[in-house]
């Protein structure tokens, strides 16, 4: 049997002083000091949702993800258009390996179904 693979869709964006990580595909959310504290807490929140789903799989009745609110999506998509313009003008190499520290930022998750293993 081959395992299913979805990607899980998320962002960062700055937020009064600190970063707002969020999951659209399961509405979670979570804010660190930085991009990378933000990414890591979303991270624990996801391999948390995902392990209580997998211990009570009767109460999500085959489907875990939840919707988040449209204002979500609309971030995400805003994440994107930034992340796509910030590309197109990058003027050197060593610009595009950082990351500025007031920006969003686009990341994708691959999921594997059989273990529920966030890569």
């Amino acid at each position: 049997m081959h395992a299913k693979k979805i990607v899980l869709r998320a962002y960062v964006r700055p937020k009064n002083g600190y970063f707002l990580a969020v999951c659209i595909d399961f509405n979670l959310v979570a804010q660190g000091e930085t991009i990378e504290a933000a990414l890591y807490s979303l991270k624990e929140a996801m391999v948390g949702y995902l392990e209580e789903v997998s211990e009570h799989p009767q109460l999500y009745k085959g489907n875990f993800f939840r919707k988040s609110p449209k204002s979500f999506y609309m971030e995400y998509y805003w994440a994107c258009v930034i992340s796509f313009l910030r590309d197109c003008f990058r003027k050197s190499r060593r610009e595009k390996e950082g990351t500025a520290h007031n920006t969003w930022l686009v990341e994708e998750y691959p999921l594997n179904f059989t273990g529920f293993q966030l890569a």
